[in-house]
């Protein structure tokens, strides 16, 4: 780095500190005295953009519903957010838990000016530096830090916390990531991974990973299996599948793999598959329904292979769909496919065990979890013919399909209800909260 470009870096550090002194000295007077029973929860939501962050945004909403509805220890939870976030937290939350949008100053000339830095340097500011966390105890009363988002947004927190990180695909794919992406992960993972009292995993395939690749104490280390979002479900009620039906414009028979259009998510080989199934077994119609945003990196991808195969007639993509629409597409589903080529675990396959779809998936990373004692199907997801074998077998098996989906149905009640994940939640919060610090 050039001494030019160290004064630079030097001054808007300068700024930063200077509004978060000034931050702190204006609210010295609304210090919390006042003592509560229930544990207090902070949780860090700002990392969310609504209908684009994909699972981490579901993960958020079903821990916010889990800690609000499904725990057994009284909690207080209080939302950190960015004030655009506020309204559509609202409209989730209600008044269920308290919010705190984060806003330091508002001085134009100090915002101009590092701005202009910053795109001088061309510099990306992962961290903004609003979002101030030494208010946590002191001034907010908060026991314990949860961010449910890979890493925290600040580290200078005095509280104990505890992270979710969802798993490491950048030391295994780093060929889906710049240069600079890398490196953000690498320096924000490791130094939130130190900062935390606890760690959750929503697989034993991911906890291995975080103390394999980043030398971290198993003790740290707990898994947590994520649970089903209870939107979903209550969905049904006023979206029953026929209403989706109707409303979508469904096809009689096809496959559901709702992902964000990431590249690691595997679309173009399941497109490959579906050109297989389709010629050797057109008496079906068979085809395929997608949601997610098509504007991350895999869909350029998705485009080409549509032309390839001749599938622009075959595959139904309905990009951002509310989670209350969600139940009467599983509903209405021939089966969910999940091809992913790297998962922490996986609400697809979740949500539909749960509702009684049957599921075929991966048979890596964490997904064979989800399929034991039989509750589903794994194939090869770099193998499209293996893919395709699948799906024509339970095409042609409708018994084999739904004794599968039973199967995985008693499964995920076990593993993944709200209960289940509030209770460990919850006794992890106690944990941390009495002691500052787990051995590292």
């Amino acid at each position: 780095m050039t001494k030019r470009n160290q004064l630079y870096r030097s001054f808007i550090n300068k700024i930063d500190q200077f509004a978060e002194d000034t931050f702190l000295n204006s609210i010295k007077t609304k210090k919390i005295t006042t003592i509560h029973e229930s544990l207090h929860i902070a949780i860090d939501t700002m990392q969310i953009y609504f209908g684009v962050s994909g699972g981490v945004e579901i993960y958020m909403k079903t821990l916010v519903h889990a800690l609000m509805n499904g725990g057994h220890q009284k909690l207080r939870v209080t939302l950190l957010c960015r004030k655009d976030q506020l309204s559509n937290l609202q409209l989730n939350f209600s008044n269920l838990v308290d919010y705190y949008p984060f806003r330091l100053h508002d001085n134009p000339l100090l915002s101009a000016a590092k701005a202009a830095f910053i795109t001088k340097l061309k510099l990306s500011n992962p961290i903004d530096p609003k979002y101030l966390f030494p208010v946590l105890h002191e001034f907010l009363g908060v026991d314990v830090l949860h961010c449910p988002v890979q890493y925290f947004t600040r580290t200078n927190f005095n509280v104990p916390a505890i992270l979710n990180l969802h798993d490491l695909q950048h030391l295994h794919y780093p060929e889906n990531f710049s240069k600079y992406e890398l490196k953000t992960r690498s320096d924000l993972y490791n130094r939130s991974a130190a900062k935390a009292s606890a760690i959750i995993a929503s697989s034993e395939f991911i906890r291995q990973d975080i103390i394999k690749k980043m030398n971290i104490s198993e003790s740290k280390v707990f898994t947590i299996p994520a649970a089903f979002n209870p939107n979903i479900e209550l969905g049904l009620k006023s979206f029953s599948p026929e209403r989706v039906q109707s409303i979508y414009g469904l096809p009689k028979l096809f496959g559901f793999y709702p992902a964000q259009f990431w590249k690691h998510k595997n679309h173009v080989k399941l497109l490959e598959a579906l050109a297989i199934v389709r010629d050797r077994a057109p008496q079906h119609d068979f085809k395929l329904v997608f949601t997610g945003y098509r504007g991350h990196s895999g869909w350029a991808d998705v485009e080409i292979a549509l032309k390839k195969f001749n599938l622009r007639d075959h595959i139904l993509f309905l990009d951002f769909i509310p989670s209350e629409h969600m139940g009467g597409i599983y509903r209405s589903a021939t089966f969910c496919i999940m091809p992913s080529l790297f998962e922490a675990s996986s609400y697809p396959v979740i949500e539909a065990q749960t509702l009684g779809c049957p599921a075929m998936c991966s048979n890596i990373t964490s997904l064979p979890e989800l399929m034991a004692e039989g509750s589903g199907l794994l194939f090869d997801p770099t193998s499209a013919e293996d893919m395709a074998e699948k799906m024509l077998r339970w095409l042609n098996d409708p018994k084999d399909r739904m004794a599968h989906a039973q199967r995985g149905q008693i499964r995920a009640l076990a593993h993944n209800s709200m209960a289940a994940y509030a209770r460990h939640v919850t006794s992890l919060y106690k944990t941390v909260s009495s002691s500052n610090k787990l051995k590292i």
